[in-house]
């Protein structure tokens, strides 16, 4: 009776994730957050991951308007290892506590292989209803 070898089997590469944000009242109704998230991979196969870091830019816009019957929201996210970009723009109207309406437009740009290129053929202009409880 012989020894067989067992094949090896890898796990999957270590990830890690450190951030920081920051929130700042612009004005009354006018909130502005901004984020700075970086990923770390180790161990990564070179096939699979381009780059061993991959940082994310954050900064969001929210405000309201009159006496929050409107709300908007600007969202620009950047990855500046690749160039690439996201920016997502949203205006609702808010009927009452429950339902509100509105229109979002999400943009994604840069390389093919970048965070956000990959999916840049996927731009979209949307509108929704949307009812909370």
């Amino acid at each position: 009776m012989g020894v067989q070898p067992v094949p090896r089997v890898q796990p999957a590469p270590g990830l890690q994730v450190y951030g920081i944000a920051a929130d700042y009242r612009l004005f009354e109704d006018g909130l502005l957050t901004m984020q700075a998230q970086q990923t770390v991979i180790f161990n990564r196969p070179d096939t699979l991951y381009d780059r061993m870091f991959e940082t994310i830019l954050w900064a969001n816009l929210k405000v309201g308007w009159m006496n929050q019957k409107v709300e908007t929201n600007l969202n620009i996210a950047y990855n500046p290892e690749h160039g690439s970009g996201m920016t997502k723009a949203s205006a609702y109207y808010v009927f009452t506590d429950s339902w509100k309406t509105g229109v979002t437009a999400l943009s994604l740009d840069g390389p093919p292989q970048s965070l956000f290129g990959r999916y840049s053929r996927n731009d979209q202009v949307e509108m929704e209803a949307v009812y909370s409880w």
